[in-house]
């Protein structure tokens, strides 16, 4: 009996904090957020990119399924355009699984070299704003080797 109560609490207490998020969300960031999100997530392919580099970022596809839940229910994302954050959510972990089982630190150094070379010698700021990111993510598999 203890543990259906337990879970029960802990239940409402979920709902609760969804809800309660999701009005703070609503209030806090106003039609900013929702302009952003819909940017972004417009598309089913805008969507799965969204979530796989949430995902990648937040290192838990929980917390990005959950922020998404809290999102539809602040109205502040279309149920429709959620559904392919949480793909994305779901295939960011596998990605991020399959990176470290494959032991990607091994090859860290051509990303860290072509990305460094970007940002150096990149003659638009696009070339050396990829470069950078390419550095990070060189750097991102070196410090998980």
């Amino acid at each position: 009996m203890r543990v259906v109560l337990l879970v029960l609490m802990g239940l409402a207490l979920f709902l609760y904090a969804i809800g309660h998020l999701g009005g703070s969300l609503r209030s806090a960031t106003g039609a900013w957020l929702e302009q952003l999100l819909h940017r972004f997530t417009r598309t089913v392919a805008g969507a799965l990119l969204t979530g796989i580099a949430a995902t990648l970022v937040l290192q838990s596809s929980s917390v990005v399924i959950i922020l998404t839940i809290v999102l539809v229910n602040a109205g502040t994302m279309r149920f429709r355009n959620s559904l392919g954050v949480v793909l994305g959510a779901n295939i960011g972990t596998t990605f991020s699984s399959q990176l470290i089982a494959f032991d990607i630190g091994e090859w860290s150094a051509l990303p860290l070299l072509l990305g460094l070379l970007l940002e150096q010698v990149g003659r638009t700021e696009s070339w050396r704003k990829a470069g950078s990111v390419l550095f990070s993510f060189g750097l991102l598999f070196a410090a998980l080797f």
